[in-house]
C-alpha cells in the first residue's frame, strides 16, 4: 500500500485560447473570494473548478477518496497551481475535493457558471500563497508518482495529478504571519520568506522570523539629533496613546550585518513611519524594502522639504511643528486600528 502523502498539482493558462479565455485574473479572483470571507472562520474559503473539455477528470475517484481521508485526519495538503506562460507558482491550502456543482455557490469565482463545459470535480481551498518559481522547482521537492523530480516542460506531463513531495512542506504556519492567513499579506499570496541581500530563499535572521505583531510599527529616519526630536516629540508620544511599539534599528542591540538588521525588524512590524524629509539614500532604500515586504508605510516629511520625483504622487504626511505631528498621526493610525 502506498502510504504516500498525495498532493495535486494543476495548470492553469490565460493565453492557451485566446477564443476561449475565460478569466486571465484566475489567482486574483480567488483571492478576492478569500478576502470577502475573511474573517468569517468557517466562510472563509474558495472553490477552484476543474475545467474538462474531454471529459479526462485528471484525478481518479479512488484518488479523491484518498485526498480526502487525508485532510479528514489532519494532515495539510497541497494544491499547486501552475502558469506555464507567466512562469507563476502558487500553493493552495486543500480542505476537500468534491464531484458536486458549486458553479452557483458564493464561494466559486462568477466566471465558472459561463464556463461551456463540464466542470469535473472542485478543490476548496482555505489559503493560497505564491512560491517562488524557479527556486522552488529546482530545489526538486516536489516528485512524479516513480519518484523523479517534476518536470514543467514535459509535453507528457497532464493535469490535475497526483504529485509527492519529499522532504514534506508546511506552506501554512500561520506563526509566521501572527495568525493571518498568506492571502492576507500579499493580494495574491505572500512570497516565501527570502533574503534580498543573498537572493536566498531562506532569511536567516532569527529577529525576522519571529512573530509578526499587529502592534510594533517600524520607525525609518535618519540617524540625526534634528529628526530624533522629531520621533521624541511627535512620533513615540502617538504611538504610545494608541499602546503601540515603536522598532528603531539604533534602538535594538543585534551583533549582525545591519541591512539584516532593519529586514528582519520590518518583516516583525505590521506597518511603518518613514521620514523622507532629508533624502536620505538609507530611509529611501528602508521605504522599498517596507513596500517590497507588503507592509503599509505612513510617509511623512516637513512641509517645506522636497519630494523625490518619483514619490510626489504618493500620499504622505507633512508637518511643521511637533504637536500637529503628534495629533495626525494619532488620527491617521487609530483609523488604521480599527480595520485591523
Amino acid at each position: 500500500m502506498d502510504r504516500r502523502i498525495k498532493h495535486v498539482i494543476t495548470r492553469w493558462n490565460p493565453f492557451w485560447n485566446p477564443t476561449e479565455r475565460f478569466e486571465p485574473r484566475t489567482i486574483e479572483v480567488h483571492c478576492e473570494i478569500l478576502e470577502k470571507f475573511a474573517g468569517f472562520e468557517e466562510e472563509e474559503y474558495v472553490w477552484w473548478g476543474k475545467i474538462t473539455k474531454s471529459g479526462n477528470l485528471g484525478l481518479t475517484p479512488a484518488e479523491i477518496a484518498s485526498i480526502n481521508k487525508q485532510i479528514f485526519r489532519g494532515t495539510e495538503i497541497h494544491f499547486y497551481i501552475y502558469c506555464p506562460d507567466k512562469l507563476l507558482l502558487h500553493v493552495g491550502k486543500l480542505e476537500e475535493v468534491s464531484t458536486l456543482d458549486f458553479r452557483n455557490d458564493p464561494h466559486a469565482p462568477a466566471y465558472y457558471s459561463e464556463v461551456p463545459y463540464d466542470i469535473a470535480f472542485w478543490c476548496k481551498l482555505s489559503d493560497i500563497r505564491k512560491l517562488d518559481f524557479q527556486r522552488f522547482l529546482n530545489s526538486h521537492v516536489l516528485k512524479e508518482e516513480d519518484g523523479k523530480s517534476l518536470d514543467t516542460a514535459s509535453a507528457g506531463g497532464y493535469y490535475p495529478r497526483i504529485i509527492y513531495e519529499k522532504p514534506s512542506q508546511s506552506f501554512f504556519n500561520y506563526g509566521l504571519t501572527a495568525g493571518r492567513k498568506w492571502f492576507m499579506k500579499g493580494g495574491l499570496g505572500a512570497m516565501m520568506p527570502r533574503c534580498f541581500k543573498t537572493g536566498g530563499m531562506i532569511c536567516t535572521n532569527l529577529e525576522a522570523q519571529g512573530l509578526e505583531s499587529r502592534h510594533r510599527v517600524f520607525i525609518g529616519m535618519p540617524f540625526s539629533s534634528k529628526l530624533e526630536n522629531v520621533y521624541k516629540a511627535a512620533i513615540k508620544p502617538a504611538l504610545d496613546s494608541l499602546g503601540l511599539t515603536p522598532w528603531k534599528a539604533n534602538e535594538e542591540i543585534q551583533n549582525i550585518d545591519l541591512m539584516c538588521k532593519v529586514c528582519g525588524g520590518i518583516q516583525i512590524c505590521s506597518s511603518a513611519i518613514v521620514d523622507i524629509s532629508d533624502w536620505n539614500p538609507n530611509v529611501l532604500f528602508e521605504l522599498g524594502l517596507v513596500y517590497g515586504l507588503g507592509k503599509e508605510a505612513f510617509i511623512l516629511k516637513q512641509r517645506d522639504a522636497k519630494v523625490p520625483i518619483d514619490l510626489e504622487s504618493m500620499i504622505y504626511i507633512p508637518y511643521d511643528d511637533y504637536s500637529e505631528l503628534q495629533e495626525v498621526l494619532k488620527e491617521y493610525l487609530a483609523k488604521r486600528l480599527r480595520k485591523v
